[in-house]
């Protein structure tokens, strides 16, 4: 028979585990760095990003391929380099963070799935896999989208959990953020809808008019976050839209395969 948790024993439980991760974000910031240091090379996307980045900077215009691209991690880069930073200093504080932000969102998921012991090993596993290392020290859109479609992510179990309006708009500005700087970030609004119908089909009215409400909240939030995106984005020459082609888009680079090399790599030209 299982010894009841007493409360005192699960609020300790929660500040080790807190301790731990903080822990673990350390050592991830010094491994991160340390790769900083010793890294001559980026990858061909990474050089890709870079060059779009200056050029947006000298003229204000999404040039050098990047017009279809959705444009926020440009934007930032830009935005960074105009305090003074380099492009590629500026592409890597953005990287470098976002990569470090998903180390506590993945223990919170992980936390709320399962249980802190399953966090904490998610974002020990995260922190020192070498290919998430590595990642994280290119100029890459991988780092922010992801950061942002966990932070959405979360934002909805939590809104499903406690109900609460504010949730379901951070997980709608969250999913909006992460639609301007990849496609694949249509997934979530996608299971959202999902989900709120297989919950509205099992609740009763009132839970109906709740997940209504709460979707409702959560499409606002996500227009809230690309529209303005979209409308700054057209002003610099962008030809990217949220909502083109992404049926299109899965259908090309999912059906077909067309995958890109991305163990080549260019020697920094800076």
């Amino acid at each position: 028979m299982k010894t009841p948790v007493q409360p005192s024993q699960s609020s300790s439980r929660g500040w080790n585990a807190a301790a731990l991760v903080g822990a673990i974000l350390v050592l991830a910031l010094l491994m991160r760095l340390s790769l900083i240091s010793r890294t001559a090379v980026l990858s061909k996307d990474s050089y890709f990003y870079i060059r779009g980045a200056e050029a947006f900077a000298a003229r204000g215009f999404l040039s050098f391929g990047l017009s279809r691209q959705p444009p926020l991690l440009i934007m930032l880069m830009a935005a960074l380099m105009r305090l003074g930073l380099q492009a590629e200093a500026a592409g890597l504080v953005i990287s470098v963070t976002a990569n470090l932000t998903l180390i506590p969102l993945i223990y919170l998921l992980g936390m709320r799935l399962f249980e802190p012991r399953a966090g904490v090993f998610a974002a020990a596993l995260f922190a020192v896999h070498p290919m998430m290392t590595r990642a994280s020290v290119e100029v890459l859109r991988d780092n922010l989208f992801f950061c942002l479609f966990l932070w959405a992510v979360f934002c909805v179990f939590r809104a499903l959990d406690q109900g609460k309006i504010r949730f379901w708009c951070a997980a709608g500005l969250g999913c909006g953020l992460a639609l301007c700087t990849r496609r694949e970030g249509w997934e979530l609004p996608m299971a959202v809808i999902v989900l709120a119908a297989v919950r509205c089909v099992r609740g009763d009215r009132a839970a109906v008019e709740r997940y209504l409400r709460g979707l409702a909240v959560f499409v606002i939030g996500l227009v809230l976050a690309f529209a303005p995106m979209t409308v700054v984005a057209s002003r610099y020459g962008a030809a990217w839209r949220p909502w083109k082609g992404p049926v299109s888009y899965f259908a090309r680079h999912w059906c077909r395969g067309r995958w890109r090399d991305a163990d080549v790599v260019k020697e920094r030209q800076l």
